[in-house]
């Protein structure tokens, strides 16, 4: 009855618009202290602490660093104009060019809300320009941007793998193919809407901006594979890549043609304390939330509950697919992830799914949820940064939903798509 009762208060709190970490807190504090008294309390700061105190989540801080000193500088913006260039001739180009740069500082910023907003600043007016339909154009950013939190180095899969105690470096690698499957999948959809669409005017013979030189192009390509190659090939730990890729990301901002200072390195620090800051408000907040809720053997109640209703795999995954898919309509995928895992691998165990397997699923499931109607959050931040209407956005992401509706249920018939790689370069 506690348990029920901190998550009606947590829904309640959410309502009232009162921040993720404090809803967190507050709703497992509230009842659990009026049983527990100022021993909640000191739980609570035993639990925080514990949890934020996890070396793991220095790699968060590292690669968020290396995210805001690329965006100090017009390297995005040249990198843009660069793919362009390669892929002008192809129908719907630009359409393209917005998916591979999303793909691209998505392995730079492992963030999607910052991958949409910075993709959709760039690329958004440059479709318009070309006569690019209106809805079709919001939909490529915001269903583009939902990349951010799959390719590697995603911020998702490295809180996903510390909650779970899963290897960080096999989510990174196990998440590769589903996400060039993702792109592959959006880029024929582009391809195929575009290769008959007269209204759009021709880009082959327009160049953007300036492109970087080859050796630019060359340093930001390699950033992804040092990050990937340096874990997989045991040479640094995922704390150890995420401050290697801060030093590559300086030598990128320094060596080429961009003016990078010390007021921008400041203020990249700057953000960077503020963000992770407020990142590691949410971890400890769901960290004592799910402590309460283990506390009260609410994970074992449900294990019993399930077992008891006989329900096959299928049906428990279905169930769990829908119930993530409705809640990040409403939370923020990462507040999604801190507060279900704990919940769910009992279970998951239990049915004997692979936890590594389940964490690609589950940040696909996020990704979806990001643009689902009506409160997907690339939905609000394309609207935030535009001056289109919801309605439009909507329209235009329903085709990319249908499009993730069918990555999701390939990774999720397919186990091997995920985890073929760990297997062959982890050998697990």
């Amino acid at each position: 009855m506690l348990a029920i009762t901190i998550l009606i208060l947590f829904l309640v709190f959410l309502t009232l618009g009162i921040p993720v970490f404090a809803s967190l807190i507050l709703s497992a504090l509230i009842p659990f202290g009026m049983v527990e008294g100022i021993h909640a309390m000191e739980i609570l700061a035993e639990i925080f602490y514990a949890k934020i105190a996890n070396n793991l989540f220095a790699s968060i801080i590292g690669f968020v660093f290396m995210a805001e000193i690329m965006l100090r500088t017009r390297v995005m913006v040249r990198l843009y104009d660069t793919l362009f260039s390669l892929l002008k001739r192809i129908p719907g180009s630009l359409g393209m060019t917005t998916i591979a740069f999303c793909m691209v500082f998505s392995a730079i910023s492992g963030s999607s809300m910052a991958t949409s907003v910075i993709v959709g600043r760039i690329s958004i007016p440059q479709m318009l320009r070309f006569n690019y339909a209106r809805r079709f154009a919001f939909g490529t950013v915001a269903a583009g941007g939902t990349l951010g939190i799959l390719i590697p180095p995603s911020i998702a899969l490295i809180v996903y793998g510390i909650i779970a105690e899963v290897s960080i470096g096999a989510l990174f690698i196990a998440a590769i193919i589903p996400a060039l499957l993702l792109v592959l999948l959006f880029s024929a959809y582009i391809f195929t809407k575009c290769a008959h669409d007269i209204q759009i005017d021709s880009e082959s013979d327009v160049a953007l901006d300036t492109p970087l030189r080859i050796y630019e192009l060359a340093a930001i390509l390699c950033l992804p594979l040092i990050i990937m190659g340096g874990i997989y090939g045991g040479i640094f730990s995922p704390n150890e890549a995420a401050f290697v890729s801060v030093f590559w990301a300086l030598f990128i901002v320094t060596t080429g043609q961009e003016k990078f200072t010390l007021h921008d390195l400041l203020e990249a620090a700057r953000n960077t304390a503020i963000i992770c800051a407020k990142l590691f408000f949410i971890v400890g907040g769901a960290a004592f939330f799910a402590h309460v809720l283990v506390m009260l053997k609410l994970p074992d109640s449900m294990l019993q509950v399930l077992l008891a209703l006989e329900i096959g795999k299928g049906t428990f995954l279905i169930l769990v697919l829908l119930g993530i898919l409705l809640l990040g309509m409403f939370m923020d995928g990462l507040a999604v992830t801190l507060i279900t895992t704990p919940l769910l691998v009992p279970a998951l165990q239990a049915f004997g799914f692979d936890l590594v397997w389940y964490g690609v699923v589950l940040v696909i499931s996020l990704e979806l949820s990001l643009i689902t109607p009506p409160v997907g959050l690339n939905l609000f931040l394309i609207e935030s940064i535009t001056d289109a209407r919801l309605e439009e956005i909507i329209l235009g992401v329903l085709p990319f939903i249908a499009i993730m509706l069918v990555a999701l249920m390939i990774v999720v018939t397919v186990p091997e798509l995920s985890l073929w790689l760990p297997s062959l370069m982890l050998g697990r």
